[in-house]
């Protein structure tokens, strides 16, 4: 079976691509890619990983010239659409509840086990991810979940907040592990 990804991740994708008229995208993307720059997004419906994927490294080449602090420096931006399409992710502004709010909400935008918290308690969470794409796909996504973890945390009120890459399963460790911590 095929991995599919949730319209709003999909989405967020596909409005970066369209924002840039001036690259030709078909030297970047697959030929069964290339409708869904035409299409409109239904947040509703589930669209397949390896097009998400390409897509990915279509704007990390392109538009980060592969450099990972504008991955992560997307991450952070992609919150903010996420934080003006779910505003109840961040009623109560309480870090550890919003924390395990977005859990969930992750485990509703991918059709497989993507991310899991495995320990959280106030001012600490390790997180394991894991899409099954390319070792520089993961790498890639593995810096944007950075700097969306960074935001997410800002936006439901903590302070000093520190996420951290403390394994990295491209290079070869078992999984990949980010550390989150806050105040």
């Amino acid at each position: 079976m095929s991995r599919r990804v949730k319209g709003p991740l999909f989405a967020e994708y596909v409005r970066t691509l369209r924002s840039v008229k001036q690259v030709d995208w078909t030297k970047h993307l697959q030929e069964e890619d290339l409708p869904y720059l035409q299409q409109t997004i239904d947040y509703a419906q589930w669209y397949p990983m390896d097009t998400y994927e390409r897509m990915g490294l279509a704007i990390f080449d392109v538009l980060g010239q592969g450099n990972l602090n504008a991955v992560r420096q997307f991450g952070r931006h992609t919150i903010e659409t996420l934080f003006e399409a779910e505003p109840e992710l961040f009623e109560g502004r309480d870090p550890r509840e919003i924390f395990m709010r977005f859990q969930v909400l992750r485990q509703a935008m991918f059709d497989f086990k993507a991310a899991e918290v495995v320990a959280i308690r106030d001012g600490r969470a390790v997180l394991e991810i894991g899409y099954g794409m390319s070792e520089r796909a993961e790498e890639a996504a593995s810096w944007q979940s950075v700097g969306f973890l960074e935001r997410l945390m800002e936006l439901s009120g903590a302070k000093e907040v520190e996420v951290t890459l403390v394994s990295c399963g491209w290079k070869g460790d078992e999984a990949t592990r980010l550390n989150v911590t806050w105040k």
